[in-house]
């Protein structure tokens, strides 16, 4: 059924009990199939019913696809669907207009950061890179995004594990700013926030020494300003990394298992090496 509520409870269905991860609980909640809202109630008893689900969903109203037209057509059936959405056909020219109308918004490296073109210069840089371009398309609807982000079981725990995005590289890592805005609204505590955005996404990757402060664990520490709702201050392993807006720290570390760690290193990267075990996904599969 693809990257729809009924693709959603299809996959479920396929689990049949076993782990499964399913990325982005808010984008099969769009309201291509059902009204949004009953879209988002059925993926709630989903998981409710299915603990062998693990998930996450994200606070942004922008979608991550790709612009690639091939023969005339996206090759992405995400983006034909977004395309739809915005009432643009579902081919090269509908690609076009969307873009030149402001609904489609081309993913642009501007100096260290990335940006949002749209109208003739997202246009004119989608043609100019033969097409191979990410874009970005306004879709998740802001009732699923809070809904998801809030929901809790009968029990008291969260429907859906942890708050999370797989597009920090472009504009939609809102994850501080409107977290914190659901904080400011009284959908989550403070602390419920940090779990969802730090501690439990620690957990799906099976980063033990992340995600809380404890003996032992790194000094990974984010100091907040509660009032801009942003960062003012990034420690990674007890060293300032960013501060009052100023990159500070170098290089980096790719999350890999013992099998890509020979492969990271190759390329002059350090590797941080996970074990599945330690993830809850795998440990749901134990409890199974």
């Amino acid at each position: 059924h693809g990257s729809n509520i009924e693709g959603m409870l299809e996959a479920v269905e396929l689990a049949d009990g076993n782990p499964l991860h399913l990325a982005h609980i808010n984008a099969y909640c769009r309201g291509t199939v059902l009204p949004e809202a009953e879209e988002t109630e059925l993926a709630l008893k989903a998981l409710a019913a299915n603990p062998n689900i693990s998930c996450e969903s994200y606070l942004s109203p922008l979608n991550g696809t790709s612009a690639e037209i091939i023969d005339g057509l996206p090759g992405s059936m995400v983006t034909r669907r977004c395309l739809k959405t915005g009432g643009f056909t579902e081919d090269e020219a509908g690609m076009e207009a969307a873009l030149l109308s402001g609904w489609a918004q081309v993913n642009y490296p501007q100096g260290q950061e990335m940006t949002l073109l749209t109208g003739e210069a997202a246009r004119d840089y989608w043609r100019g890179q033969q097409t191979l371009v990410s874009v970005s398309f306004a879709v998740n609807p802001v009732g699923p995004r809070v809904r998801l982000a809030t929901a809790k079981k009968a029990d008291g725990s969260f429907a859906v594990d942890a708050v999370s995005t797989d597009g920090g590289g472009i504009p939609r890592n809102v994850l501080l700013a409107a977290g914190l805005a659901l904080v400011d609204l009284g959908g989550l505590s403070l602390q419920e926030l940090v779990a969802k955005i730090s501690y439990q996404p620690a957990r799906l990757l099976g980063l033990a020494n992340k995600g809380s402060l404890t003996a032992g664990r790194d000094a990974d520490i984010t100091i907040v300003d509660r009032l801009q709702h942003s960062a003012f201050a990034t420690i990674i392993g007890g060293q300032v990394c960013y501060m009052d807006g100023k990159v500070l720290g170098r290089g980096g570390r790719i999350i890999t298992t013992a099998a890509g760690a020979d492969y990271v290193r190759s390329q002059g990267l350090e590797p941080l090496v996970v074990d599945l075990a330690d993830s809850s996904l795998l440990q749901k599969a134990q409890k199974r």
